[in-house]
């Protein structure tokens, strides 16, 4: 499965490690995971760091549009011990954190406006 993305495409990646690199976060939560590009890099920058863990939520083939299989994303993110897949609607994980629980929070949904405030 190819990795398309417009972060891959502006090489963000090295974005992601640097700012996990720099916060040194533990409890991350990624929504939207789409192909996984984000959610590799995050973990690049855990696993750099020595600690943390990424919990990824994505609806996937529940997704009406532009979306990844569930499986595909699992045999890539399969080397990466630091990652845990989850399909979930992202408007109701917050119910799974306390408050402060979460170090680093990465949105990357189908963004506007609305959903930005929603999250």
């Amino acid at each position: 499965m190819p990795m398309d993305s417009s972060y891959k495409k502006n090489n963000y990646g090295e974005v992601f490690r640097a700012i996990v690199q720099a916060f040194k976060p533990v409890n991350c939560v990624e929504l939207g995971v789409l192909n996984g590009y984000s959610t590799i890099n995050i973990a690049a920058g855990l696993k750099e760091n020595g600690r943390g863990t990424l919990n990824a939520y994505d609806l996937f083939e529940e997704y009406p549009y532009k979306h990844s299989q569930y499986e595909d994303v699992k045999v890539l993110t399969q080397h990466c011990p630091m990652i845990v897949l989850h399909r979930g609607d992202a408007f109701k994980v917050y119910e799974q954190y306390g408050p402060g629980s979460v170090d680093l929070l990465h949105v990357d949904l189908s963004n506007t406006g609305e959903i930005v405030r929603r999250v």
